[in-house]
């Protein structure tokens, strides 16, 4: 089935965003009406993608409802918060993933993720919604990230490990199995993290430590 898709944010990742969607089987690029961003983008950048800036979200209300939405924003947060405004507005989200990735049969994954070249899923994973990977991600056995959790490239999640809703873990970090980073929660990059992360907490290292709050 054919339907529009928009962007929501133009920085670098809503721009890799596209990339991947044009890299997908049958893809139509008559179907991307263009992004969506409340900032101020780069419009040069956008424009040699041969696209447009449509305004911000407010817009998001005036689009047709058969309109499916991809957000291209890092911050799990604000992800979140865009996620329910489009959502009110009686749109659908659309899952973005890259044809180079191996992802198990059995793994689950949530609506409006987006899955970057490189990503390795293995068995029995579950993503949440508008979950994150970046490029070159492992994720070990029986894994689970719950919503709006973002995974910077070159990641390894060791199997049975957990990150909470909205965690970011940065890129080239590492987490032993059965490790859980809570809600909120921030690994920097190339930490290695040996044991549990408290929600909101900031952790960096190796081995990783608590460094601040971040609520």
């Amino acid at each position: 089935m054919s339907y529009p898709i928009i962007i929501i944010g133009a920085g670098g990742f809503g721009r890799h965003a596209l990339s991947i969607l044009r890299m997908t089987t049958n893809w139509d690029d008559s179907r991307f009406l263009g992004f969506i961003d409340d900032g101020q983008p780069d419009i040069e950048r956008i424009n040699r993608l041969n696209t447009k800036l449509l305004g911000s979200t407010e817009i998001l209300t005036t689009l047709p409802k058969n309109t499916h939405y991809v957000i291209g924003i890092g911050n799990g947060r604000i992800r979140e918060q865009i996620d329910r405004t489009a959502v009110q507005a009686g749109l659908q989200p659309e899952t973005v993933i890259h044809p180079d990735t191996s992802i198990a049969p059995d793994a689950n994954i949530g609506k409006g993720t987006i899955i970057c070249a490189g990503a390795r899923i293995t068995t029995n994973v579950r993503l949440g919604r508008q979950v994150h990977l970046n490029m070159n991600v492992t994720v070990g056995h029986d894994v689970n990230i719950e919503p709006y959790a973002t995974v910077f490239p070159l990641v390894a999640l060791g199997g049975e490990s957990r990150i909470g809703g909205r965690a970011t873990i940065g890129a080239g970090a590492t987490l032993n199995p059965g490790i859980t980073a809570g809600d909120d929660s921030y690994v920097a990059s190339g930490a290695v993290v040996l044991g549990d992360i408290p929600p909101s907490a900031l952790v960096a290292g190796v081995p990783a430590t608590p460094k601040k709050f971040l609520n």
